[in-house]
């Protein structure tokens, strides 16, 4: 340890200093440049100066220049520490001295008298605040629950291995094992990890309870971690009251290998399944432009089956809501009542044609990010663009060699990375870096090295180079924020495309030329298209040919929102019906009406459980068929005429035609209407898309945030990979199934 005593004047008997020149004239302080030593040392027989000299930053530590002293020269370090101990000596007993002299030190046989009192007053020593606050035993107030979130916290969030609660680790036990023990939880292995899949399996029901019923986008993704291979699955979702979409990691399976479209598909129907979502309630998948991925998507809504559960039966869906023979003389009330009542037995034969239609499928969404990333890589990979690559990565790798390194970490505190096609945006970071060492580079090629030379034209080049890709590495930083609706997605697109096309040069003409082409396929989702449509702040990017598909979008998601309305009514009637049977209180239904739920009304909440007037527009009073005269009596008394009931009910089918033609047509003018009202809001300066829907028609607010709520990235699955690299680790690669999932559920989901 370096003697502390020693100050500026002995540092200066030891190293002569040179000064720069003070920048203030004489009122500037000068600055140390740098520190000779000037102790002489015996080399073969000969007295010789220290050749040891540093640079600026070393010469002003002086704690450096003694460590040099005392390890280079310990008799002169031993001699400047004996004569810095005599010097405190000396001045010791000088001060002494002077206090003996000014009567304020006291020696043996003398009285000193200081006023009338010749006792000495006891000297009275402040007691220090941190001796109330510090105790041998402590009260800690904690209830199990705490305790048990605290595990799994640790396991989950701290990626703690369950080897920490062992019995074996006794400095574990000694902190918290005695308070587990008190509180009741047990802390072994075991235990532990039980508490950490029975709490996500808890989880897992609390999500499947809030998923029930809502339209929702998924994400996934698969990667390698160690040996193993992965697929993770996302879901993001509106949630009212949030104002926001919110996103929840479902599960993450482990493949043993498996890639295929065919077992993509599969797994996905599971996890589905899993959480109860009907594929009708998907609306898209966000995936990358893997080609197993984006089958796997498309075939998804190959096999659905039909949401109705009368698909299967032979029944005729206008016997339901028609009046017969019986229900003549009956009023409207008890017309509606009837049809309700049959209704709740089978929705399906009351129910608009277009709620029969399976249609809804599955869209495709592709990851913007990552095809930005390809439309890079396809303007990189031109031909002039790859030969000057090439020269700039043979510079790269020269820089890379241990004993540059070791030079680059001196010199700039950095060393020089290597671009690859995994990382995003690493093409740009190999750039910028090597500027940096440009410097380095001209001096050392200049020196002999010719792996680094590059000529100043050829530096210009890299320049430019490196300011044309940093407007696309900006964009994907941007685009990995965590809430890109796909509104931001089109600006930024464009955007990027607009500075492109005014930069020019073969390269910027190479990413633009890759860009067009990759365009067609990521806007060719309806959905996402509808998500710009209802953003009014960037609706005006949309072409003449991506209106109409937006259109489309957002009455496919009207109408499954009303499909999803009509279920929820459904499954409320029938526990109506059901309390009222067993309590066998009266054997007619009840039913409510509510207008402002009526089908035609498509901006409906999904949690809504209202009941529908499906009876509303037009009358059931105008279905009823003329009853003739009587000369009609005898055919209509008589049941055994099958003809005559024939002709009943194509009667019957075509008036119940055109009843739903009629909701139909007032469903989608109604649509056209609130769109055209949209269209004519213009352009508002809001911070989200979310606060600007407030202003738009109530009856489709519900869909448009449900539009604005899809994913345009698959960012946050890469995030989760992120995770798995941590709580995986080389260590616990033999961590079963069950644990990661429980683990990266609740680590993901964890507010």
């Amino acid at each position: 340890m370096i003697d502390n005593r020693f100050t500026e004047k002995d540092l200066s008997d030891v190293f002569t200093f040179e000064f720069e020149k003070p920048k203030f004239g004489l009122l500037g302080k000068a600055k140390k440049k740098s520190a000779t030593c000037k102790v002489e040392k015996e080399v073969n027989g000969e007295l010789k100066t220290c050749s040891f000299k540093t640079s600026e930053a070393s010469a002003v530590k002086s704690f450096n220049l003694w460590r040099h002293v005392k390890r280079n020269h310990p008799e002169n370090y031993a001699a400047l520490v004996t004569k810095k101990d005599q010097e405190d000596e000396a001045n010791q007993k000088a001060d002494a001295a002077k206090r003996r002299s000014s009567g304020s030190l006291k020696t043996s046989g003398e009285k000193i008298f200081c006023g009338a009192s010749s006792k000495k007053k006891p000297k009275i020593e402040q007691t220090k605040l941190a001796l109330y606050l510090k105790s041998s035993k402590v009260t800690v107030t904690m209830d199990a629950n705490t305790f048990r979130e605290g595990l799994m916290e640790m396991v989950c969030l701290s990626s703690t291995p369950l080897t920490t609660f062992g019995l074996k680790n006794k400095g574990f036990q000694k902190i918290a094992g005695e308070m587990g023990r008190q509180l009741g939880v047990s802390m072994g292995h075991d235990a532990v990890r039980h508490l950490v899949v029975s709490t996500a399996e808890s989880g897992r029901k609390e999500l499947k309870k809030a998923l029930e019923q809502k339209l929702c986008y998924l994400k996934m993704d698969a990667a390698t971690r160690g040996n193993r291979n992965f697929l993770a699955i996302n879901a993001q979702y509106y949630e009212e009251g949030k104002d926001k979409a919110v996103l929840k990691t479902l599960d993450i399976i482990d493949t043993e290998g498996h890639h295929s479209s065919s077992y993509v598909k599969g797994q996905v129907k599971a996890i589905l399944e899993k959480f109860g979502i009907s594929e009708m309630q998907v609306l898209s998948i966000c995936v990358d432009n893997a080609a197993n991925m984006t089958c796997a998507v498309k075939n998804v809504s190959e096999d659905n089956e039909t949401i109705s559960t009368s698909e299967n039966r032979d029944v005729d869906r206008t016997e339901a809501i028609l009046p017969d023979e019986g229900t003549k003389g009956m009023d409207e009330t008890e017309l509606n009542m009837g049809a309700a009542a049959q209704w709740v037995n089978d929705p399906s034969l009351i129910l608009p044609t277009w709620l029969h239609e399976d249609d809804s499928k599955v869209q495709l969404m592709r990851s913007g990010i990552h095809t930005l990333q390809l439309a890079i890589w396809d303007g990189l990979n031109k031909e002039h663009a790859k030969k000057f690559l090439e020269k700039i990565r043979q510079v790269v790798v020269k820089l890379r060699t241990p004993s540059i390194r070791s030079v680059l970490l001196d010199l700039h505190g950095v060393t020089q990375s290597l671009d690859t096609g995994t990382c995003w945006g690493s093409t740009f970071a190999m750039i910028d870096q090597l500027l940096v060492f440009q410097s380095y580079c001209e001096q050392v090629a200049a020196a002999g090295t010719r792996e680094l030379k590059l000529t100043k034209a050829e530096w210009d080049e890299v320049k430019n180079l490196r300011d044309l890709l940093a407007k696309p590495n900006q964009t994907t930083m941007n685009l990995q924020a965590v809430a890109v609706t796909p509104g931001i997605l089109m600006k930024e697109w464009r955007k990027l495309s607009k500075f492109l096309q005014e930069n020019g040069g073969q390269i910027a003409e190479g990413i633009l030329s890759s860009m067009q082409k990759h365009e067609e396929k990521l806007f060719d989702n309806i959905h996402f298209l509808a998500g710009v449509y209802v953003d009014p702040r960037y609706r005006i990017l949309l072409t003449s040919r991506e209106i109409p598909k937006a259109k489309e979008g957002l009455l496919d998601i009207a109408r499954r929102l009303e499909k999803q309305n009509l279920l929820l009514h459904l499954n409320s009637a029938k526990e109506v019906e059901e309390n009222k049977t067993q309590q066998k209180e009266s054997s007619a239904i009840k039913f409510a009406v509510s207008e402002s739920s009526h089908p035609s009304e498509i901006g409906c909440s999904q949690t809504s459980v209202s009941t529908v007037n499906l009876f509303e527009r037009p009358s059931l009073r105008c279905l009823q068929p003329s009853w003739g005269n009587g000369d009609n009596s005898s055919i209509n008394s008589s049941e055994d005429d099958d003809f005559e009931k024939e002709l009943d009910k194509q009667e019957r089918r075509r008036r119940v035609s055109a009843i739903h033609n009629c909701n139909e047509a007032l469903f989608e003018r109604n649509f056209r209407d609130d769109c055209e009202v949209m269209e004519s809001i213009g352009r508002l300066k809001v911070k989200s898309v979310f606060e600007a829907i407030h202003s738009y028609p109530h009856r489709i607010q519900a869909a448009c945030r449900i539009a604005s709520s899809m994913p345009t990235t698959q960012a946050s699955v890469e995030r989760l990979f992120s995770a798995l690299k941590l709580i995986l680790n080389d260590l616990r690669q033999t961590m079963k199934d069950d644990l990661i999932a429980a683990i990266i559920f609740y680590r993901m989901n964890y507010e």
